[in-house]
Protein backbone atom coordinates (compact mmCIF):
# COMPACT_ATOMS: atom_id res chain seq x y z
CA UNK A 1 0.00 0.00 0.00
CA UNK A 2 1.27 3.46 -0.96
CA UNK A 3 2.49 5.89 1.79
CA UNK A 4 0.58 9.24 1.63
CA UNK A 5 2.10 12.33 3.28
CA UNK A 6 1.49 16.32 2.54
CA UNK A 7 4.01 18.57 3.81
CA UNK A 8 4.12 22.31 2.60
CA UNK A 9 7.63 22.83 0.63
CA UNK A 10 7.46 26.15 -0.27
CA UNK A 11 7.57 25.14 -3.42
CA UNK A 12 4.26 26.83 -3.95
CA UNK A 13 2.91 29.20 -1.36
CA UNK A 14 -0.51 29.20 -2.63
CA UNK A 15 -1.10 25.49 -1.03
CA UNK A 16 -0.04 21.98 -0.47
CA UNK A 17 1.94 19.57 -2.02
CA UNK A 18 0.86 15.89 -1.69
CA UNK A 19 3.41 13.26 -2.14
CA UNK A 20 2.33 9.64 -2.77
CA UNK A 21 5.56 8.09 -1.02
CA UNK A 22 8.71 9.48 0.08
CA UNK A 23 9.69 12.82 -2.02
CA UNK A 24 13.06 11.81 -2.62
CA UNK A 25 12.29 7.99 -3.77
CA UNK A 26 12.08 7.33 -7.61
CA UNK A 27 8.63 6.30 -8.83
CA UNK A 28 7.03 8.74 -5.68
CA UNK A 29 4.10 10.81 -7.13
CA UNK A 30 2.93 13.95 -5.81
CA UNK A 31 0.00 16.58 -6.79
CA UNK A 32 0.71 20.44 -6.06
CA UNK A 33 -1.16 23.53 -7.11
CA UNK A 34 0.46 25.75 -10.21
CA UNK A 35 -0.76 29.05 -11.28
CA UNK A 36 -4.35 28.35 -10.91
CA UNK A 37 -3.80 23.93 -12.36
CA UNK A 38 -3.35 20.82 -10.81
CA UNK A 39 -0.25 19.37 -11.73
CA UNK A 40 0.36 15.53 -11.27
CA UNK A 41 4.16 14.37 -11.49
CA UNK A 42 6.18 11.69 -11.04
CA UNK A 43 9.95 11.14 -9.70
CA UNK A 44 12.57 9.51 -11.60
CA UNK A 45 15.51 9.71 -9.23
CA UNK A 46 16.47 13.10 -10.43
CA UNK A 47 13.73 15.15 -11.48
CA UNK A 48 10.02 15.52 -11.02
CA UNK A 49 8.27 14.50 -14.38
CA UNK A 50 5.23 16.43 -15.10
CA UNK A 51 2.58 13.55 -16.19
CA UNK A 52 -0.45 15.33 -15.87
CA UNK A 53 -2.12 18.91 -15.34
CA UNK A 54 -5.88 19.53 -14.36
CA UNK A 55 -7.01 23.37 -15.14
CA UNK A 56 -9.55 24.91 -12.26
CA UNK A 57 -12.49 23.87 -14.21
CA UNK A 58 -11.14 20.04 -14.18
CA UNK A 59 -10.23 19.67 -17.93
CA UNK A 60 -7.26 18.30 -18.68
CA UNK A 61 -4.17 20.58 -20.06
CA UNK A 62 -1.71 17.76 -20.53
CA UNK A 63 -2.57 14.31 -21.76
CA UNK A 64 -1.63 11.43 -19.44
CA UNK A 65 1.21 9.32 -21.20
Amino acid sequence: MAKFTSTNTGINASGETFYFGEATVSGTWRIRPANGNLLFEKYDGSIWNEKFTMDENGEPLLSIF
